[in-house]
């Protein structure tokens, strides 16, 4: 059994632990090689506004229909994926997924208000960095 059998193991569910991590890498490697940072909380918070629309997850063209999809997984499954270092892809309760996005909410937050009125950027490097940790 492989380091990835081994965390789909830890879900209710392994074909529903196993098409969510697919979504999160295929929706990583539409923009990078690897893991994108902080996707899993990108993508729980889009869970979360999911009738709100704006959210800080920077790709716009991810569809409503895609994030319905990736609650339904969730939920079959109990969990969700995060990136643990060094050990990578790391499967945890939905509980416990709760918590780190807290976290991660909370030490995100300080820098909006530096970040937010950044509209002169042409390159859009700055927009919408809540996220970014210094």
């Amino acid at each position: 059994m492989n380091r990835i059998e081994k965390q789909m193991a830890k879900s209710s569910n392994l074909e529903a632990a196993k098409e969510l991590l697919d979504i999160f890498q295929e929706l990583s490697a539409k923009k990078y090689a690897g893991w994108v940072t902080n996707i899993e909380h990108f993508l729980w918070e889009s869970t979360l506004q999911i009738n709100e629309n704006p959210s800080t997850f920077s790709w716009r063209s991810l569809k409503r229909y895609q994030v319905l999809e990736i609650i339904r997984l969730s939920d079959l499954c109990k969990g969700w994926w995060v990136w643990k270092d060094p050990d990578g892809e790391t499967f945890v309760s939905l509980d416990e997924m709760k918590q780190l996005y807290e976290g991660w909410k909370s030490s995100s937050s300080e820098l909006a208000p530096l970040l937010e009125n950044e509209t002169e950027n042409p390159n859009f490097l700055m927009y919408k960095l809540r996220q970014v940790k210094i």
